[in-house]
């Protein structure tokens, strides 16, 4: 059986002085937890995932906030020029309590794909806080000319500290994540096929948390 996609996009809050810290802020502090910090919206679009085929959900721990789909393939053998895209626009809006705040700190991407000699297959994606004009970008490629390519796979994206982005202290974020998938034939019409799509029929892709105070202006 295929195993599918699970991307993993973890963000951290910190000390306005630059230190990371756990979840054990949130067992200390018991006045965060339940009404506090929450997922009040979600928004999706695309040709992978269509209206009702995806919902957002956060652990009851606060650390992470897993998205669920049903409909994320790109098959080439589906279209007559063998040249399949498929896109998926996200949009989470995380309730963030008084003096904490966020920072997107590194990305995973499970998944699979099967190419046949020559095919092509890709991954692209870019993400960022609601707001910010320019986010960080992700491209992944797969294609063998000689041999077939057949594999699950893991892409990490850890974010350069330069590069981190971050939340206003103790306001609302919005994380935006924009992906694709393509998938080409090879010249000879072999196929290529790229999942986001778990072995019970769900792809996933998961937000990880940390939580930590910050100083308001």
């Amino acid at each position: 059986m295929k195993k599918g996609i699970m991307a993993t996009l973890t963000a951290a809050a910190f000390f306005s002085g630059g230190a990371t810290a756990d979840n054990a802020l949130l067992t200390s502090h018991p006045n965060l937890i339940n009404e506090d910090i929450e997922i009040y919206d979600f928004a999706y679009g695309g040709s992978g995932c269509p209206s009702g085929s995806a919902s957002a959900v956060m652990s009851p721990d606060y650390s992470k906030i897993s998205m669920f789909f049903d409909q994320y393939t790109a098959d080439s053998t589906t279209a007559d020029s063998g040249r399949v895209r498929k896109s998926c626009n996200l949009g989470v809006a995380v309730r963030v309590p008084h003096g904490l705040t966020v920072a997107l700190v590194a990305l995973d991407y499970r998944g699979y794909v099967d190419n046949a000699p020559g095919a092509y297959a890709s991954l692209q994606a870019s993400y960022f806080f609601a707001g910010e004009s320019v986010g960080s970008r992700l491209n992944k490629e797969w294609m063998d000319p000689e041999n077939p390519v057949v594999e699950d796979f893991l892409v990490e994206d850890n974010f350069r500290i330069g590069s981190i982005s971050w939340s206003p202290c103790g306001e609302d974020a919005i994380i935006r994540a924009n992906t694709s998938i393509k998938a080409y034939k090879a010249a000879d019409g072999g196929k290529a096929e790229i999942q986001l799509d778990t072995v019970d029929a769900s792809s996933k892709i998961e937000y990880q948390l940390q939580w930590d105070t910050c100083q308001q202006p």
